[in-house]
């Protein structure tokens, strides 16, 4: 089986997925070259990398984009092509010229996030076309599938579940340049990521002064871009209990963040999944998430952390306490979230799902053309 994956944006996790999928079948991955500036892959036997110069949306050379890659998938000559972001203007006008392959596509947004523009940037009513002309789409979990299910127009049948991959690449950087944790550091919290408006910064601050009337040293680490919306709010942290990094962090600065906190925090009001939870299990981090898509349920089955509702810093606050205090139960917890990275989420716990997964629309789409069309799968 020779799957081709089609990355268009988020390098992290279609470079962890492709790697675990070349766990399971010959990969080839077709990416911007502007991924592997700061990402070496290592191809292997069953793992090529293909890089492009690709255009942005707005860019005039799309077409002439567009004409390159369908030449470059036609020459691998796969089995099945694997779209790994359904957020793509041009790939629209692509897929009509590859019929009769499969063409699966990952779903990691079934709704838009409240106030985030890069998302904004890709209308709404696109996503549903690329979606509709998809044979199969993968969603991150259960409550994903549900709101696909009901969300999406594609037959219910056609959704499948394949886990957020661990992302090992800041845990590996870490091992490769002998980071250690910071020596004499507080007890610190970790924020990281964009900070948009329904990350709940907000909540975290209010949350952030209960936890310091309680604990007297602590700090809480807010790591990431801003914008327009967020900035105000970022700016009412203040030191010294809190340090705030309102920029792009490097990799090195993003692996000893994670090395020197002792536990990290999601507060958001809304979202999918979190590839930040999927670093923070690498490095064996608890967690305090509120209970948002995917990402209360993830926490919960897999015993990694404390999950409270959103928009409650009162239930964040202690939250937060308890693990602080709790030395015992943070250990449990961080055993835990180690074991989901190298066991389930692994390259090849996830390589195995996605390969299922293709497994099942490759013979759909075989006993489609002989015309006995679909048969309901197992979505779990």
């Amino acid at each position: 089986m020779r799957i081709l994956l089609i990355a268009p944006d988020i390098p992290d996790y279609c470079i962890a997925f492709a790697q675990a999928v070349a766990t399971s079948a010959d990969v080839v991955l077709i990416a911007p070259q502007s991924y592997f500036k700061d990402r070496m892959v290592p191809e292997s036997l069953r793992l090529t990398v293909h890089q492009l110069d690709w255009p942005r949306h707005r860019s005039l050379r799309n077409p002439l984009f567009l004409r390159r890659l369908f030449a470059t998938i036609r020459g691998y000559k796969p089995d099945l092509i694997h779209i790994l972001n359904e957020k793509n203007i041009w790939l629209n006008a692509l897929l009509p010229f590859l019929r009769g392959l499969p063409i699966v596509t990952t779903v990691h947004d079934v709704l838009y996030h409240p106030g985030d523009a890069a998302l904004g940037s890709v209308p709404q009513w696109c996503t549903r076309l690329f979606i509709c002309q998809s044979d199969a789409i993968i969603v991150h979990g259960k409550a994903l599938r549900q709101q696909a299910v009901s969300r999406l127009p594609v037959p219910e049948h056609a959704i499948h579940i394949v886990p957020h991959v661990a992302l090992p690449f800041y845990r590996d950087l870490a091992s490769r340049e002998r980071l250690q944790p910071a020596a004499g550091r507080v007890p610190t919290v970790l924020f990281f990521g964009r900070i948009r408006r329904y990350k709940g910064v907000d909540v975290l601050i209010s949350a952030a002064a209960r936890v310091a009337s309680e604990i007297a040293a602590v700090q809480f680490v807010i790591a990431g871009r801003s914008d327009r919306a967020t900035q105000p709010c970022v700016a009412g942290a203040v030191a010294p209990l809190f340090d705030v990094r309102d920029r792009f962090i490097p990799d090195s600065e993003a692996a000893q963040l994670f090395l020197d906190a002792d536990l990290l925090v999601l507060p958001y009001t809304e979202a999918s999944q979190s590839g930040v939870l999927a670093i923070a299990n690498t490095f064996g981090l608890p967690a305090v998430a509120t209970d948002v898509g995917d990402i209360g349920m993830t926490v919960t089955e897999s015993g990694t952390g404390i999950v409270v509702p959103a928009r409650n810093p009162e239930a964040l606050a202690q939250a937060i306490f308890i693990l602080l205090r709790d030395q015992e139960l943070r250990a449990k917890l961080s055993k835990n979230a180690q074991k989901l990275a190298s066991l389930e989420l692994s390259p090849a716990g996830i390589g195995a799902k996605a390969a299922a997964v293709y497994d099942h629309v490759l013979k759909s789409a075989r006993r489609s053309r002989a015309g006995d069309g679909f048969s309901n799968p197992d979505a779990s």
